[in-house]
């Protein structure tokens, strides 16, 4: 009886946290999904340090480029910059395999734009369009196969001006 009781405890604190169990029997947060960091920018004024806080926390800037923390899986960093009129973001990946389905929830509206004939590579793109800005982001695919499957090599956003 105790057993049973530490057992749905312990899956009691699981939900609450908003953890998943893995099948290994590890424990980690729900994924960070694009279309939740893009909804929040698009909510908020078109500025660089708007995009910051929305992304995480600051950790160093150089020469105009803004190194922030995001720390919460898939995500582990990001480098925002502006140019012209143009806010540039572009992430860092956690170690690890990440499908486009660990990203976004909607794998199904992202485009396939065509390979690119000097590389072969496939890049997949997806825009969201709003009052005062347009968010367009690309991610670099490894595989072909269904459209939740591929494998992300590389993620970049840029936010315009409509």
């Amino acid at each position: 009886m105790g057993l049973a009781l530490a057992a749905f405890t312990a899956a009691s604190i699981v939900s609450a946290c908003g953890l998943e169990h893995l099948s290994s029997g590890e424990t980690m947060q729900k994924l960070q999904k694009i279309d939740d960091m893009v909804a929040q920018i698009a909510a908020g004024e078109r500025v660089i340090e708007q995009v910051v806080r929305v992304l995480g926390s600051k950790m160093s800037e150089q020469e105009g480029v803004i190194v922030v923390r995001i720390g919460r899986e898939p995500f582990e960093s990001a480098r925002v910059s502006r140019f012209r009129d143009d806010i540039n973001f572009s992430f860092g990946l956690s170690p690890g395999y990440w499908r486009l389905s660990d990203i976004t929830d909607q794998p199904e509206a992202w485009s396939a734009a065509p390979r690119l004939p000097d590389t072969g590579r496939v890049e997949l793109y997806r825009d969201w369009d709003g009052d005062h800005l347009t968010i367009r982001c690309i991610a670099g695919v490894q595989n072909d196969g269904p459209q939740g499957e591929r494998v992300i090599q590389d993620l970049r956003c840029q936010i315009s001006p409509p």
